[in-house]
């Protein structure tokens, strides 16, 4: 068992950075970042930084999102496993904002477009564009997108393209209607 302060790159320790090299953390006022490590419960909902502690042996713990460290002091601590609940940006150029045209009249969604991702915005963050098929675009940041909301297939689904001339098939599938490159 040690006790002192113990620092952690949460998107280091995760792998992130490996694959997301510029990635920043959400802070916990807009998604709340839970960490479960022994018989502790880290958590930020308020996106200070200042984590809340419930149980065991941690007498703080702090999170700078500006680097995405991780600092806990603590009495007597063991090694154990930990779970962590958060999220992040990877923070790429977007390549194309445009909106897609939903059923009824006057009623669009927002799609945003970066290297890898598209997602829909909500109240107050960007969330990746749910699909059911496994989706990442590819492309420089020269390979801006291109979309066309058209009209109704035969279920009176609304229609989206959208393309960044990159070749191969990315697709999304929406409850009404089907967003794909294909070259």
């Amino acid at each position: 068992m040690s006790s002192g302060t113990l620092t952690y790159n949460l998107l280091a320790l995760l792998g992130i950075s490996a694959t997301q090299p510029n990635a920043q953390l959400i802070p916990g006022d807009q998604f709340s970042i839970v960490i479960t490590v022994g018989g502790n419960t880290l958590t930020d909902s308020t996106g200070t930084g200042v984590m809340v502690i419930s149980g065991g042996p941690i007498l703080t713990a702090n999170i700078n999102y500006s680097t995405s460290v991780l600092t806990i002091t603590t009495g007597a601590f063991g090694a154990t496993a930990a779970t962590v609940r958060l999220a992040y940006y990877p923070v790429l150029p977007t390549m194309g904002i445009f909106q897609r045209q939903n059923p009824g009249v006057n009623t669009q969604q927002q799609i945003t477009f970066d290297q890898k991702y598209a997602y829909e915005y909500f109240s107050n963050h960007f969330q990746e564009l749910p699909s059911t098929l496994v989706t990442e675009w590819h492309g420089s940041d020269t390979d801006f997108f291109w979309t066309c909301s058209y009209g109704e297939n035969g279920q009176n689904a609304n229609l989206f393209w959208a393309t960044n001339n990159v070749s191969g098939l990315h697709s999304y599938e929406f409850p009404y209607c089907l967003l794909q490159n294909q070259w």
